[in-house]
């Protein structure tokens, strides 16, 4: 991945979530890019031409000093950024597309803090609407490095090699354990498991990695189940809908809220 793009708000986990980002992923080709997007004052507010010219310099001034110090604090780092003005996914997405970003890294609390949703609604909608891999990054999840990663996966995804480049990179750089774990429906028709665990296992063929095989009961609560257990340090899962999404996160249990919020989340996009 040679462009990895990090949404900040200068925050603590948003900086948690850059350093995350920077000790797992960085090589001698990789650059990385802050952005930041702001609004108005607030909402309605007619604001002076100075008033606007303040504030921009004002959120350039804060991209400046977090370019700084992430700079000291990793010496050589290939690190640029953006502060505009704007709607957030609008600037996300031209941002994507003018720098050829190949993953979108973002910590997990939103403006208004966490009140029975993990995410802020900037986080979500990232998800719903990135076309490349979105890696959330929980507040306080405290994990730096990657050793135990879970690939979560009903077989009935594999497609390709594509789809799964992000994580073939992420294990080969990290040298992580790679526990691929099928959820297996008996209720529904069966499928033919074996030639699917092939095409994995010729996917990550040159790659450490052990298949798990758990009946699926209830999808999520199963993914974070098996991750707590095996302590994992990022969970993976292909995104064929929005709607998994929503369901792992918005109308979760706070006892699996509790769980997620420690291990960070990357959603791959079908290819």
């Amino acid at each position: 991945m040679k462009n990895i793009i990090i949404p900040t708000d200068f925050s603590k986990n948003a900086t948690e979530a850059l350093d995350f980002a920077i000790n797992n992923f960085n090589d001698t080709d990789t650059c990385f890019w802050l952005m930041h997007v702001y609004g108005l004052p607030y909402s309605g507010a007619v604001v002076s031409i100075d008033l606007d010219n303040l504030l921009k310099e004002d959120r350039e001034e804060d991209l400046r000093d977090e370019l700084k110090a992430t700079r000291a604090k990793f010496p050589g780092l290939q690190i640029d950024g953006y502060a505009l003005q704007g709607t957030f996914i609008d600037i996300i997405c031209k941002i994507v597309k003018k720098e050829s970003i190949d993953m979108i890294v973002m910590g997990t609390t939103g403006a208004t803090g966490v009140k029975g949703v993990l995410l802020g609604s900037n986080a979500a909608n990232v998800v719903k609407n990135s076309k490349i891999p979105v890696l959330l990054y929980p507040n306080d999840c405290g994990i730096a490095s990657m050793k135990k990663v879970v690939l979560a996966t009903d077989l009935e995804i594999v497609k390709g090699y594509e789809t799964f480049q992000p994580i073939r990179q992420i294990v080969k750089k990290t040298g992580a354990e790679l526990d691929i774990l099928h959820l297996e429906d008996v209720e529904d028709q069966p499928i033919d498991n074996d030639r699917e665990e092939l095409l994995l296992d010729t996917i990550f063929m040159d790659l450490p990695h052990g298949f798990h095989v758990k009946e699926l009961k209830h999808a999520e609560e199963d993914i974070l189940d098996y991750a707590h257990d095996v302590s994992a340090d990022l969970i993976v899962v292909v995104a064929r809908n929005y709607n998994f999404f929503e369901r792992i996160v918005h109308r979760s249990t706070s006892r699996k809220l509790s769980m997620l919020t420690n291990v960070p989340l990357l959603i791959l996009k079908e290819h």
